[in-house]
Order: C-alpha cells, then structure tokens, then sequence
C-alpha cells in the first residue's frame, strides 16, 4: 500500500512492504519530479520524431515505387498514332456539311 502527501515543495511517500510490516519513507522534491518528467518528455517526443522520420522515408519509397510501376504500365498502353493522311480523313463531308450549314442560316 502506498500513501503520498504533500507538503511545502516535497513528496512524502510511505510504501508498506510486503511479509511484514516495514515501511518505506521517501521524500522527493517536487522540483525534482518536474525535472524527471521533463526529461522523459523530451525523450519520448525525440523517439516519435524519429519515428515519424523512418514512416516519412518509408512513405516516400512506396509512393516512388507506385509511381515508377504506374509510368511503366502505362507506357506500355499508349497508342500508336499514324501521321494525318488526308485522302482517309472525312474533311470532304466536314467542309460539306459547313457549306450545308452556312447556306441555311442567312
């Protein structure tokens, strides 16, 4: 069973050990703790920003793998286009049917 108490900048803390009845009393400045706590924080942000570094990195190559897979597939599907041949074009029924079209509206 532990107890803490506070008083004037200092943590009283009695924890009763077990097989018999010894108490353990530890005073710890409060100033202390905040100390401690700071410095865990500190690491535990640097271990996420590590962490966030190695899933950027890693996202980078997936998304440059999925582009370089993409631009080889889709190469592979582009068309071929013949140059323009007029004599296989329909230019002749477009022009006529512009004629049509500009002789009905005065």
């Amino acid at each position: 069973m532990i107890t803490e108490q506070r008083s004037r900048g200092f943590i009283l803390r009695e924890t009763l050990l077990a097989g018999g009845g010894n108490t353990l009393i530890t005073l710890t400045p409060l100033k202390t703790l905040s100390l401690d706590l700071t410095r865990m924080m500190i690491e535990l942000l640097n271990l996420q920003h590590q962490q966030n570094a190695e899933q950027c990195q890693q996202i980078e190559k997936l998304i440059g793998e999925t582009i370089s897979a993409s631009i080889s597939s889709s190469s592979a599907t582009i068309p071929i286009f013949m140059p323009f041949d007029p004599l296989s074009e329909l230019w002749k029924d477009y022009w006529a049917q512009s004629q049509m079209f500009h002789m009905l509206i005065p």
